[in-house]
């Protein structure tokens, strides 16, 4: 007997986005502390895969609600990035999160994008801008920041 999967098993529930969701904040916070480089790797991974392959498949589906879950769930990873730079956080921390999510965050969000393509939600797009600000802010004053 041969199985197939269903048609829309590449498709993951809203309940399974939001449990991704669930362990990309908090559980993330001591993963910065004590692995920080490794841990910002991760954090853009998952977001380049997220903003790169997840929002534009939505789009293509022609799925707004999916679209949506999917915005919410690049800005809860980015607000743990937020959360962590907000509390008192090392410089070198700061200087990683430009050199780990700057390329990402830039190539996402300073890209070309089609004019028809969704607009991302005004959440992800502030949080996305204040982690740029705050490691262009750190990486100036120590100068060594990515071109």
């Amino acid at each position: 007997m041969i199985l197939t999967p269903p048609q829309n098993s590449s498709r993951p529930s809203f309940q399974a986005i939001e449990k991704l969701r669930s362990v990309l904040r908090e559980p993330f916070q001591p993963l910065y502390d004590a692995y920080q480089g490794p841990a910002l790797q991760l954090t853009s991974a998952v977001l380049s895969n997220i903003l790169g392959k997840k929002l534009s498949d939505a789009y293509i589906r022609g799925d707004p609600r999916l679209y949506a879950e999917w915005d919410k769930t690049a800005y809860v990873l980015l607000s743990g990035v937020l959360d962590a730079l907000e509390r008192p956080a090392s410089d070198h921390f700061k200087v990683d999160v430009g050199r780990f999510l700057y390329p990402t965050i830039c190539g996402f969000f300073f890209r070309e994008r089609s004019r028809s393509a969704p607009r991302s939600s005004v959440e992800l797009c502030v949080t996305a801008f204040s982690i740029l600000s705050e490691a262009a802010h750190r990486a100036e004053e120590q100068s060594d920041f990515p071109s």
